[in-house]
């Protein structure tokens, strides 16, 4: 209440140019307003605090996602996802936005949104290499195995600690080894020394691609990489550590 007597009483002409601290103390009320889940109010005052550089970042990560609680119409969904995308342009770099972005799209059921963002992102950011990934796991559940290892690699030639992507190579790898085997098998009993060779091929270059995500990953916090490693290494007849 204090800080909202402050921001009625510094637009006045008595107070004009003095002490002028309204992106701070719209900050705070917003901030406070967002905890005592006040989003309307929050919002309001975040729009105050847009205004003054120093807390625009901040403001704007609470405004949207104030907005984000009441996609009640279409309307609201369109007015949050214009803003959230002009927030993302303006601050690339923020991955609170691209997240939020994902998030959204990712719960429409229609994933055509979803792969268009990914082609949009890279082309406006092609260094992007979350974005890569992105379009990487977009192909990947439609089986496109060839696109996505494409796509993951060029993640990992913009990051090659990024272990999320070098695992996914190895996912790929291994699900273009299985179709293919699955697919021979069923179109005759006993595959050729050439189709047995070449799905050998597939798992060992996908056992490459886990063994490099192990060495990023040893305690496997970011991916579970051991127990396809296993499976993979006991179908090439090795030994599992």
């Amino acid at each position: 209440e204090i800080f909202k007597l402050y921001l009625d009483c510094v637009e006045r002409p008595l107070f004009q140019g003095k002490d002028n601290n309204m992106g701070l103390v719209a900050y705070y009320v917003s901030l406070l307003s967002y905890g005592k889940e006040d989003f309307a109010e929050a919002e309001r005052y975040a729009d105050v605090a847009l205004k003054d550089s120093n807390y625009a970042k901040d403001a704007a990560e609470i405004k949207i996602n104030c907005m984000k609680t009441h996609l009640e119409s279409q309307q609201d969904s369109a007015r949050y996802i214009t803003a959230l995308v002009e927030l993302h342009d303006m601050a690339p770099t923020n991955d609170v936005y691209f997240t939020m972005l994902i998030d959204y799209f990712s719960g429409l059921k229609d994933r055509t949104q979803l792969a268009e963002f990914a082609a949009e992102e890279i082309k406006k950011r092609p260094d992007n290499k979350r974005a890569w990934a992105l379009k990487g796991e977009i192909e990947l559940q439609e089986r496109k195995w060839d696109d996505a290892i494409m796509s993951f690699k060029r993640a990992v030639t913009l990051d090659s600690t990024y272990v999320q992507a070098v695992y996914d190579v190895g996912i790929c790898y291994v699900s273009k080894a299985e179709e293919l085997r699955d697919s021979l098998e069923s179109e005759r009993r006993r595959l050729a020394k050439k189709d047995v060779n070449r799905i050998k091929e597939l798992y060992q270059t996908a056992r490459t691609w886990l063994l490099q995500a192990s060495v990023l990953d040893e305690k496997q916090q970011i991916v579970e990489w051991k127990k396809i490693l296993n499976e993979v290494d006991k179908v090439l007849g090795l030994q599992t550590k």
